[in-house]
């Protein structure tokens, strides 16, 4: 649960993996002035606000820094840092994370090549289908390889 609750803004249709992290405020100024006692770095905390807008995903690990603002239509992908706003229709990676691709192309080429969408209770994923997706795998592979 993070400590500043207030400062996120979570808008519709948004989905957040539940390791990712908001951080609302950073104590870097405290660290800072027990290292240099004699310089002032104003108030021991800061402290800012994350929006999410509407149709955004958060992947697993991803830090999002305070006084960020993810835009509509976009993806953060796993184990990145967004430490700046993110624009609309994005897909995002990196530490800092960046635009690397545009959330409408993302969607079509996924909705072109439909894989195996479904939810498994328990994550308890049926043996044929294992075998399947390793099929793919070692085919793709394959290919790879022989270039």
């Amino acid at each position: 649960m993070p400590l500043y609750p207030k400062l996120i803004k979570l808008h519709n249709n948004v989905a957040v993996h539940k390791h990712a992290r908001f951080i609302t405020h950073d104590m870097l100024n405290r660290h800072l002035k027990w290292t240099f006692p004699t310089k002032d770095f104003g108030s021991g905390e800061r402290v800012g606000c994350i929006e999410l807008m509407d149709n955004v995903y958060i992947a697993t690990r991803v830090c999002i820094m305070h006084d960020v603002r993810i835009n509509r239509n976009s993806v953060i992908t796993a184990m990145s840092v967004v430490t700046s706003d993110i624009p609309e229709n994005s897909i995002a990676s990196g530490n800092p994370a960046k635009p690397v691709g545009r959330f409408d192309m993302f969607a079509a080429l996924r909705s072109m090549s439909k894989g195996q969408n479904v939810l498994f209770k328990n994550q308890d994923l049926p043996n044929e289908i294992a075998e399947q997706k390793w099929e793919q795998f070692y085919k793709r592979h394959e290919a790879i390889n022989e270039k």
